[in-house]
């Protein structure tokens, strides 16, 4: 899958912290939690790059809450993977 790494870190707020995961779970799970939550939108209120490691924090924008996101990306020779995903 594109943009994920072979394994991701995922920890969603109000699910069982689960640590590793495989991209294709790893997608399942954003999926759900973006239905679920019903999100319209992003706002990125931070970018910080080292080396081949990129680190972003925002908020996800559903009609009735925000949630803070916290991304951990690597470029690599595929582009750019996310190894990590945390929602709170």
């Amino acid at each position: 899958m594109p943009y994920w790494g072979e394994q991701v870190e995922v920890n969603i707020i109000q699910q069982i912290n689960q640590k590793q995961l495989n991209a294709t779970a790893a997608n399942e799970q954003l999926q759900a939690f973006f239905n679920k939550q019903s999100i319209i939108g992003f706002e990125k209120t931070a970018e910080r790059k080292l080396g081949n490691t990129i680190y972003v924090t925002g908020k996800l924008i559903s009609s009735q809450n925000k949630y803070s996101l916290t991304l951990l990306l690597e470029v690599s020779k595929k582009g750019v993977e996310i190894l990590s995903v945390r929602i709170s």
